[in-house]
C-alpha cells in the first residue's frame, strides 16, 4: 500500500486530470493481487475522495466504497450483479499507457494488453523506492524479455524509475527492442562507461548530460515527436536532438536490461514501467510524475 502522506502531497497535481467514473450496481471479487490500495475515509465527500485516490494510481481500473472503506483494483478482476452496492469504473482517458508494468507484489504482469514480462534471467523483486516488498524489479547482471507487440509506434513516451546498483560500465540497456537493426529502439543507463542516458531510433542516437549515480532511485523518460528525440530526468530536460520516428511494426525481438549485441547486462532495481503512444512535452511529464 503506498503511503499515505505520499497520496495527500500529491492530491493537488492530480486533482485536475480529466478522468471520469462509471457507476453500476455490482461486486467486485478478486485475488489479494490485485488489490492497490484499501483505507478507510472520513470527512465529508468521501466517495471523491476514494475516486481521487483511483486517479493518482496509473493501475487502478476499479473502486468500490462500502462502510467508508475505500478500496482500488486493477482491472483483472471479477463482477457480479448486485442491487445495492456500487463499483466504479475508471474510463480510459488520454493520459493512460499503452502498455504498463506496475510491478507490484511480485508480479511483473502488464495490465493494459497482457504483454507480461517473461523468461526472467538473474531476476528477483526488491523494495521499491516507496520502501514496499516485492514491488520493484531486481536485475542481478539479468534481464527479462517482452512479448513481441506494436511498441514505439510514431510518437512515444517511456517512462520509469531506476536505481543502479552499480556503475555501468558499456553501454548497459534500460530497453532495448525492434525486429531488425533498422526498427530497433535503443533507451541506455550509459554512454559507454559515462552513466549517463542516450535513445537511439535506427540507430539515430541522441545522448543525455545527467550522471545517473548508484543506489539513488531517478525517474527517467524518453520521448520521441516526429524526429525529435528527448530525455528527461526526475522531470528535467537532459537532452534534445535529431532522431527518426520509428517504424508501426511488430517488435519482436524486445529486452528489460540485455542487449542483442553483446553487452553487459544491467545491475539495477526498476520499477513503473510504462509507454504511451503519444509524445509528452515537459508540463506533462511532471504531471505524470505525481502519480503512483
Amino acid at each position: 500500500m503506498k503511503k499515505f502522506l505520499i497520496l495527500n502531497f500529491f492530491f493537488g497535481y492530480t486533482f485536475g486530470l480529466s478522468y471520469l467514473f462509471k457507476g453500476e450496481y455490482g461486486i467486485i471479487t478478486s485475488q489479494s493481487t490485485e488489490i492497490l490500495y484499501k483505507q478507510t475515509i472520513s470527512g465529508r465527500v468521501k466517495l471523491l475522495k476514494c475516486l481521487e485516490r483511483c486517479m493518482i494510481f496509473c493501475a487502478c481500473s476499479h473502486a468500490t466504497f462500502i462502510s467508508n472503506e475505500c478500496v482500488l483494483y486493477t482491472k483483472n478482476v471479477n463482477k457480479a450483479p448486485s442491487s445495492t452496492l456500487k463499483v466504479y469504473t475508471r474510463n480510459i482517458g488520454r493520459y493512460d499507457p499503452a502498455f504498463y508494468w506496475p510491478i507490484y507484489k511480485s508480479s511483473v504482469k502488464e495490465l493494459v494488453t497482457g504483454a507480461d514480462l517473461y523468461n526472467p534471467y538473474n531476476a528477483a523483486f526488491a523494495q521499491n523506492r516507496f520502501g514496499e516488498s516485492d514491488s520493484a524489479i531486481k536485475l542481478n547482471y539479468g534481464n527479462y524479455l517482452f512479448p513481441g507487440r506494436h511498441y514505439f509506434t510514431g510518437d512515444f513516451t517511456t517512462m520509469a524509475w531506476i536505481k543502479k546498483n552499480s556503475l555501468a560500465t558499456n553501454f548497459e540497456r534500460f530497453i532495448e527492442c525492434g525486429s531488425s537493426v533498422s526498427d530497433t529502439i535503443t533507451m541506455s543507463v550509459s554512454d559507454s562507461n559515462k552513466n549517463t542516458l542516450y535513445i537511439s531510433s535506427s540507430s539515430v542516437t541522441v545522448y543525455g548530460s545527467i550522471k545517473i549515480d548508484m543506489n539513488i532511485w531517478y525517474q527517467i523518460t524518453f520521448v520521441i515527436k516526429g524526429n525529435i528525440a528527448s530525455i528527461y530526468v526526475n522531470g528535467k530536460l537532459d537532452a534534445q536532438g535529431q532522431s527518426i520516428s520509428p517504424l508501426n511494426v511488430n517488435r519482436t525481438s524486445c529486452f528489460l536490461g540485455k542487449s542483442s549485441a553483446g553487452n553487459p547486462n544491467l545491475n539495477a532495481d526498476i520499477d513503473d514501467i510504462k509507454i504511451f503512444n503519444r509524445a509528452f512535452d515537459a508540463s506533462e511529464i511532471i504531471e505524470e510524475l505525481s502519480r503512483l
